[in-house]
């Protein structure tokens, strides 16, 4: 082994130790969540229903998006218990969020750079999506079939298989389509496509539009005998009502789930596109659309009964959305990241800046993805007090908003709850490894900038910039 190498290799044990065992953690136990039973019966119903060739509309009375019924019903014909599939779910899981790592790096480091690609997939791992890394629902999945679609966009795949990706991740949720398409257009005006080539993206994006309709209401009328998903409308709260634009600001500020407290790496890295002083003022036009993008998502899902997806860690139902929106926020800007990157490299203060935050940011969801009491104590009422009644969703006449207003912004921070469990040896050495891995891959970034034979740029780069 080369002497020049060795100290390279250094930095990247803490990121190697931590993802195996990360990994090892992942694949040990299934994190049951309580909507995974419901599903499963009725995966099962339609097992059955297929078995016997009689296909009952109006008799599945369940809102679960085709996509998770799919991966359940073929694990259904393959194992013979339902615990064998709830078990696979998990592991399916396991897979999509691991397998987001290097899709998150490679495509980012292959659009930009290697220092942009080493920070956005710093930034992936900051945030709830490892507390859902081992769920039996399917958030990482649908998370991961999402952000493919977005990679695929980005780097230019044939049509035939955006249409397939872009059904894929659109019965993952049935409000997925309208933004779907926004990152295919996004990828047509704003990354650098010649106009003969962007002319021939229309056809396939009203194809993938039109066959993730008829697919979606297809499964419907099975159902519920209705295009419409009857469960989600009974849910749906009056638009800007007082509880409308409590949940909507919830999911933007709630200590106890908001975008800037549980996503708040994340949103560091958005608000700074967002804010940053472009000129010529269009270079400002793709991250002004990306924040309609998510302006428009926690409008829509502040409009539910339970905004946050029920029980749930962090804003369960934005999770899905978040790489891809990671990945269009670093590939619509590679001059902004290579120039900012290239400034702080050049500094040590200036990294420790970022990754001190970067690490503190990182642990409450290491620690709650090992130990989940702190998230089963949050919607405990024995743990908390001035919890108010605990009510059903399903128990007509019910005040659900007491409930929700309480444990959205009185209730004190759980992610403040988890360091209490950071004495658990196990739990100290993910940590530990989690912080090391932001630590040592900044200083990795550190020493390539010291060893570079190029001049330390400014660190306020000209303003000049398009993306």
């Amino acid at each position: 082994m080369p002497a020049r190498r060795f100290p390279t290799i250094l930095f990247f044990i803490a990121p190697i130790s931590f993802t195996a065992l990360l990994a090892f953690c992942i694949f040990k136990s299934a994190n049951t969540e309580g909507d995974s039973l419901w599903l499963l019966k009725s995966v099962y119903k339609i097992k059955s229903d297929i078995d016997h060739i009689a296909y009952p509309l109006g008799t599945l009375y369940l809102h679960f998006p085709l996509f998770q019924h799919l991966t359940g019903l073929a694990m259904a014909y393959v194992v013979t218990d339902s615990d064998s599939v709830l078990r696979g779910w998990a592991i399916l899981s396991g897979i999509a969020f691991l397998a987001s790592i290097p899709l998150t790096f490679f495509t980012v480091k292959k659009l930009v750079d290697l220092p942009s690609a080493i920070l956005a997939t710093l930034i992936f791992l900051a945030s709830p999506l490892i507390w859902y890394s081992n769920s039996t629902f399917g958030e990482s999945v649908a998370a991961f079939v999402t952000l493919l679609y977005t990679a695929a966009l980005l780097l230019r795949w044939p049509w035939l298989p955006l249409v397939f990706l872009f059904w894929c991740a659109g019965i993952t949720k049935e409000v997925a389509f309208p933004f779907l398409a926004a990152f295919w257009m996004m990828a047509i005006f704003f990354h650098p496509v010649p106009r003969p080539v962007r002319a021939r993206q229309f056809f396939p994006l009203l194809l993938a539009i039109l066959l993730t309709l008829i697919t979606n209401i297809g499964f419907n009328y099975y159902r519920f005998g209705d295009w419409r998903t009857e469960h989600s409308y009974a849910g749906a709260l009056p638009l800007f009502s007082r509880e409308h634009i409590d949940f909507f600001l919830a999911l933007w500020f709630s200590p106890n789930g908001g975008l800037c407290f549980f996503l708040f790496p994340f949103m560091a890295a958005f608000f700074y596109v967002l804010f940053y002083p472009f000129r010529p003022r269009r270079a400002a036009r793709p991250i002004l659309c990306l924040f309609l993008i998510l302006l428009g998502l926690t409008l829509g899902f502040g409009a539910w009964y339970s905004p946050f997806g029920w029980w749930s860690w962090g804003p369960r139902l934005l999770i899905p959305w978040i790489p891809s929106l990671l990945l269009l926020l670093f590939a619509l800007y590679p001059a902004l990241w290579q120039s900012t990157l290239r400034a702080l490299a050049a500094r040590w203060w200036a990294l420790w800046l970022i990754a001190l935050p970067l690490s503190v940011a990182s642990i409450p969801h290491v620690i709650a993805f090992y130990d989940r009491r702190p998230y089963f104590n949050f919607f405990d009422p024995a743990k908390t007090p001035g919890f108010p009644p605990p009510v059903h969703p399903e128990i007509p006449g019910f005040d659900h908003f007491p409930m929700m207003h309480f444990l959205t912004w009185q209730r004190p921070s759980v992610l403040l709850d988890t360091f209490a469990y950071l004495h658990k040896p196990i739990i100290l050495a993910l940590a530990s490894l989690a912080v090391g891995t932001i630590l040592s891959l900044f200083a990795y970034l550190w020493f390539r900038q010291k060893t570079s034979q190029s001049p330390h740029p400014p660190l306020h780069y000209a303003s000049t910039m398009s993306p």
